[in-house]
């Protein structure tokens, strides 16, 4: 499965589950960043903990945090 439908059925399974619009934009937010470093089209089972590290560096310095 592609982290692309990973998301959407994710998402789509909070709204079922009656969260708020407010959390759900708050997480397609952050699953939309990562997606965008870890790449849209990538398979769930090939995603480490390496493409989590580099995509919390990437917030880490768009954030301008030391």
């Amino acid at each position: 499965m592609s982290l692309a439908t990973a998301i959407d059925s994710f998402l789509a399974t909070l709204a079922a589950l009656g969260l708020s619009e407010k959390t759900l934009k708050a997480y397609r937010a952050a699953l939309k960043s990562f997606a965008d470093s870890a790449g849209w089209d990538r398979q769930v089972t090939s995603i480490t903990l390496d493409d989590y590290i580099v995509w919390l560096s990437k917030l880490k310095r768009k954030s301008g945090s030391s």
